[in-house]
């Protein structure tokens, strides 16, 4: 490992040196410059997603803005390896360039990298957009797109690992993830509301083929669901309407929870239309707009936290100030370090009627 180490500099060298022998002897080839370099940039998003692989890296701590540690360094050099979710293009940061200080680009690219994988690591926990916050349920996705690679990596030589086309750039693609996982964890559900007698199904690792329960809260529960391999599938349960912490368990433990809203036949979920100014300053208010809003109980889940029992007096209006929620005591954290970012923030809507599925968005300036 440390012999590759020391090796892929002068191995990157002797890659940009035949190239740059290619530019020469091939003036009037078919591939423009600007093609021929955006190849050796792709050959080296690949060759740094191996050298990642092969130091075995993994990520077992939280991560958050502010931050300042070897982990941050190697969570850029991860992240520059997919062009979706890139650090920076040029500059600090940027690949071959990346650093140990989680600043504001970092945190963009992981609300990036977790919008990307929103079903994996934010829709687990009831959130829709990402946070930049990377914890447990995002450094699982991480490291495991790391262990995917590395057991590519492990099956190729190294000339094989130069000649890889541009689809490696979208790895992490296949289905059931974690299904091969001996630990008891749901990921994401088929749907967060709907009456009795839907379809619902759980997504995630640790079943066991028979005698799974299915619990909606504390009380209520579906016993003896088989599964075949990555998922567990019911209908909902004549049960009351109203909101349920959703989870699972068997003889392995019992999993994280989730939720899901048990609606009436006939009711009709929120929907966000607008949302009023655009764009905000911290600390001020914004107007939302839309339908089907209930006069309490109303749940914003937005990228920086849930903010709960908000009141509509003409179930078309929601209002929100945007300051620290009991729900969200790290956005005055945030504002405090005066990032002069710009946050797109999403926002969806939960109430007894069920689960906003189209959302809406504005602009805090941070």
């Amino acid at each position: 490992m440390e012999r590759f180490k020391r090796s892929l500099p002068v191995f990157v060298l002797l890659i940009i040196f035949s190239l740059g022998i290619l530019f020469v002897q091939n003036t009037w080839a078919s591939k423009t410059l600007a093609e021929q370099i955006a190849d050796l940039k792709a050959e080296a998003l690949v060759l740094q997603k191996q050298l990642l692989s092969m130091q075995n890296f993994s990520f077992s701590r939280d991560l958050k803005l502010g931050d300042k540690n070897e982990d941050v360094l190697h969570l850029q050099k991860f992240l520059n390896s997919d062009p979706e979710t890139q650090v920076n293009s040029f500059g600090p940061g940027s690949l071959g360039q990346e650093t140990n200080y989680f600043g504001q680009l970092t945190f963009l690219a992981v609300i990036k990298f977790q919008n990307k994988y929103a079903t994996e690591v934010l829709h687990p926990e009831g959130v829709f957009s990402g946070s930049g916050y990377v914890g447990a349920l995002t450094r699982k996705k991480i490291n495991s797109l790391i262990k995917e690679e590395q057991e590519t990596s492990s099956t190729e030589t190294k000339n094989q690992v130069e000649q890889k086309q541009q689809s490696i750039l979208d790895f992490g693609l296949g289905e059931n993830l974690f299904s091969d996982s001996d630990e008891i964890l749901l990921t994401f559900v088929s749907d967060y509301s709907g009456p009795s007698g839907s379809n619902l199904t759980l997504y995630g690792s640790g079943f066991e083929k028979e005698k799974n329960v299915i619990h909606f809260g504390d009380e209520l529960e579906v016993s003896d669901v088989d599964s075949s391999g990555g998922f567990l599938k019911i209908d909902v349960p004549n049960i009351p309407s109203g909101r349920y912490d959703l989870f699972f368990s068997n003889s392995n433990g019992v999993s994280n929870k989730s939720f899901f809203i048990v609606t009436s036949k006939n009711s009709l979920p929120p929907e966000i239309t607008s949302i009023e100014p655009a764009e905000i300053e911290y600390g001020d208010e914004v107007t939302i707009h839309g339908t089907n809003f209930t006069s309490s109980g109303n749940e914003l889940r937005t990228s920086y936290g849930i903010i709960s029992n908000l009141k509509s007096s003409d179930g078309k209006t929601l209002k929100l100030k945007v300051e620290p929620y009991p729900e969200t005591p790290d956005l005055e954290k945030i504002y405090s370090r005066k990032l002069n970012v710009s946050w797109p923030i999403q926002v969806y809507v939960t109430n007894e009627n069920g689960v906003d599925k189209k959302g809406g968005m504005f602009t805090l300036n941070l």
